[in-house]
């Protein structure tokens, strides 16, 4: 198990330990495992807003048709007919259609998509 000196910190590091959240590892990177507890956090979440901390996740940009790229090939989800500015969730899928990893894709523009894979999966679903 690596120390907490080995773990890469989000750019937010300082604002959950500043909210005294307990930090833990997780894909090599320190990030917070909870604040005052499931049922604050829930109550904040519906009476205010909620920040979750993705800046430890992977993320790739393809540019092409999602048909000749082979984009719509490696995921579970319809993206072909995905209006620009919108995502869908999903999974990554090996050549025998068997999940790797779960997946968003954004639409960011006609022929450009924008995934975002779990951080601690990045070199096996790159």
């Amino acid at each position: 198990m690596a120390s907490t000196l080995d773990l890469k910190r989000t750019p937010l590091y300082q604002n959950h330990i500043s909210l005294n959240a307990k930090m833990a590892g997780f894909g090599g990177w320190d990030m917070p495992i909870h604040y005052e507890g499931i049922l604050a956090e829930h109550q904040q979440t519906r009476q205010s807003a909620t920040v979750f901390d993705t800046c430890h996740m992977g993320e790739f940009v393809i540019k092409g048709d999602a048909v000749q790229t082979g984009l719509d090939r490696l995921v579970s989800m319809r993206i072909i007919d995905m209006p620009v500015n919108s995502c869908r969730y999903g999974f990554l899928l090996n050549d025998r259609g068997a999940a790797l990893d779960d997946v968003i894709v954004f639409r960011v523009e006609k022929e450009e998509w924008f995934i975002v894979v779990n951080g601690a999966t990045i070199d096996k679903d790159a």
